[in-house]
């Protein structure tokens, strides 16, 4: 049986929902740094008072912000339709790479520069959701024997993250001048030749 929400719980979540979508525009259009809690007030019509009954300051909005987009994006799991290890972590690179993708390379340039810049707590944002995915589809292909036994989970997580936050890193750089997808799943294909067991 569904939840029941109240009026009062409704308006609640969408004063929240538009707190954060006004950050996100802002940040969009004006970059991290340039923008403060006074301006997401006044552009979401809410108080300061009325913010500060849901976040704490700018950064907490922003662990807010992430932390919601990270579970959105791992909730579906559609990788994990496929039933091979190496297609799995193909499958995972494109879907990951696809979300970037449609977020655009502004929003990525401003994420990047908010984890540099206040290091959010990987468990406060969720982005222990990429490394937990990434690293379970690598044990799942030592497990059925797809991959090599030797394979140190832990190192090869942290190359494959690499690769994801380097590539976003350059396409963002760029503008978004160069296929992300394919540059991912291409530098992907060429790491599992090295991960196949023989």
């Amino acid at each position: 049986m569904p939840e029941k929400i109240s009026k009062r719980q409704l308006q609640s979540r969408e004063t929240e929902a538009l707190l954060q979508k006004t950050a996100i525009d802002l940040i969009n259009s004006y970059g991290y740094n340039n923008i403060t809690v006074s301006r997401i007030c006044r552009e979401a019509g809410v108080s300061k008072g009325t913010f500060y009954l849901y976040f704490k300051s700018k950064s907490d909005i922003i662990n807010h912000i992430l932390s919601n987009l990270n579970k959105s994006m791992f909730m579906e799991k559609q990788w994990e339709q496929e039933s091979d290890p190496s297609e799995r972590l193909l499958s995972f690179t494109q879907f990951y790479l696809s979300i970037v993708t449609q977020k655009g390379p502004e929003f990525a340039r401003e994420v990047l520069k908010i984890i540099i810049d206040e290091n959010p707590e990987p468990g406060a944002v969720n982005s222990d959701l990429h490394k937990d995915n990434i690293s379970g589809i690598l044990t799942w292909g030592i497990e059925v024997g797809a991959f090599r036994k030797d394979l140190a989970i832990h190192d090869e997580t942290k190359t494959i993250q690499s690769i994801f936050f380097g590539l976003i890193l350059t396409w963002a750089a760029d503008d978004g001048r160069f296929n992300i997808l394919e540059s991912g799943v291409s530098s992907i294909k060429t790491l599992l030749t090295a991960y196949r067991s023989h």
